[in-house]
């Protein structure tokens, strides 16, 4: 793990989001993580948004009612 660590480190990047960024991330080829983070609770902290994509609906099909294509609306 120490070696992992290490090889994260050498290769890791900083990038500066800026409001209405957006970055999709491919969890299947890429480590990622954020800084350290220290709310105001003003109203201008930080808010991230979630979203899944796959290219295999067979995979999902367990939660899919009725096999539908939409998991929430």
């Amino acid at each position: 793990m120490t070696e992992f660590g290490r090889a994260c480190e050498a290769s890791a990047c900083t990038l500066r989001l800026t409001p209405g960024d957006l970055v999709i991330i491919d969890n299947r080829v890429t480590v990622h993580g954020r800084t350290a983070f220290h709310p105001r609770y003003d109203g201008a902290d930080r808010w991230l948004q979630r979203t899944y994509v796959t290219t295999d609906l067979r995979r999902s099909r367990d939660h899919r009612p009725q096999d539908g294509h939409i998991l929430a609306r």
